[in-house]
């Protein structure tokens, strides 16, 4: 394993790289520029309290696991990248609309806690006591206390800078196949190695077989004036919609995300993305209406089936770090560690198994 090749300059590449790296493998990384990286568009947070879901329990243990070493790895990160990357315990404050959706909540709520996670329901008097941004006209809501967030433009950042001190070369390159042994570019040159990994986001189904589908999503950045930016991290559960507001230290606010199938082609975003995302965000915290919108930005989650990620190595040999959906942010660093552990003999974590390319052979 003296020469990688990681395809994918995201945070499921950037992640990968520098933990081979770090165990002594000379990496080479290519950023593909037309297949830009989706890590920009997303909004950072790290809530496997919020993101729990039912029938979803290998999951929700990895991001339990991830959330933990995430504290640690915050500072690991800004002391090699050399960058505040933003990393805070602000918890998540999950509000409910209609009597239905707080229904909903209170199982959501049973469901945390049966995996040991503190979660607290809430009034509707007591939700806005704790946060005064919220609406006065909501059904009542859930503190999910331990959740946090990382800026993950500035993560991402620090990543390249650390892979840099590491010595890891950044190539950029249109990738046109990958095999076990090597990357073949667009102008047909190919770069030898003794390991490649395809960390390629939704782009993973371009190079390798799987299943995988392209999920659109908008997200828009923007300021508050002093004094109207909530203190948590909002979730929403509107009439079954779900809509987030990330507030950050650096006073960024982050509205996320629409849903949707689309080409990835598809990189404009469209007028009813924007209203339907301010609109939610308005019913949940008005003050969002005094936003002064400063990106908007869409990017493709890379869904699977199982929406378990893609983590091992497929039957044609290539090592693939992918397929993490809406958790790319908190699960990267995290199934980076257990592949990189595998790929050098380090130990195969057993969840892995569950995790392999092999169980989504043909392509979507």
């Amino acid at each position: 394993m003296d020469r990688v090749v990681v395809v994918g300059a995201g945070i499921a590449g950037m992640t990968i790289a520098v933990e081979l790296a770090r165990r002594g493998a000379r990496v080479q990384v290519i950023a593909d520029p037309s297949r830009s990286p989706t890590t920009p568009v997303a909004a950072g947070m790290l809530a496997p309290a919020a993101e729990t879901d039912f029938g979803e329990d290998l999951l929700v243990r990895l991001e339990q696991d991830a959330r933990t070493a995430w504290e640690a790895l915050a500072a690991t990160l800004e002391r090699n990248g050399d960058t505040d990357v933003l990393f805070e315990v602000r918890g998540s404050l999950v509000a409910a609309q209609t009597p239905g959706d707080l229904d909903h909540l209170r199982r959501m709520v049973d469901l945390q806690r049966r995996f040991g996670m503190t979660a607290s329901l809430l009034g509707a008097r007591d939700l806005v006591d704790l946060e005064p941004a919220l609406s006065s006209h909501l059904a009542g809501g859930a503190l999910l206390p331990d959740d946090a967030q990382v800026d993950n433009r500035r993560a991402l950042a620090a990543y390249d800078t650390w892979a840099a001190k590491l010595g890891i070369e950044r190539i950029e390159a249109a990738v046109r196949a990958v095999h076990p042994d090597a990357v073949e570019l667009a102008d047909t040159s190919r770069l030898q190695a003794d390991t490649v990994v395809v960390a390629a986001g939704s782009w993973l189904r371009d190079l390798v077989e799987v299943a995988l589908q392209p999920v659109r999503g908008v997200t828009i950045r923007g300021t508050l004036p002093v004094g109207l930016a909530p203190r948590h991290c909002l979730r929403g559960e509107l009439r079954g919609r779900r809509v987030y507001i990330v507030p950050r230290a650096s006073h960024e606010i982050v509205i996320g995300a629409t849903s949707d199938e689309a080409p990835l082609t598809d990189r404009d975003p469209r007028a009813r993305d924007l209203l339907d995302l301010l609109d939610d965000a308005r019913t949940l915290a008005p003050a969002m209406g005094e936003l002064a919108v400063t990106d908007v930005s869409v990017g493709f989650r890379p869904a699977t089936p199982d929406n378990l990620p893609i983590v091992g190595r497929g039957d044609d040999g290539v090592w693939v770090h992918g397929g993490h959906y809406r958790h790319g942010i908190l699960l990267a660093p995290f199934t980076a560690t257990l592949l990189a552990d595998a790929i050098v003999g380090d130990g195969v974590d057993p969840r892995l198994a569950a995790l392999s390319p092999t169980r989504l052979r043909s392509r979507a």
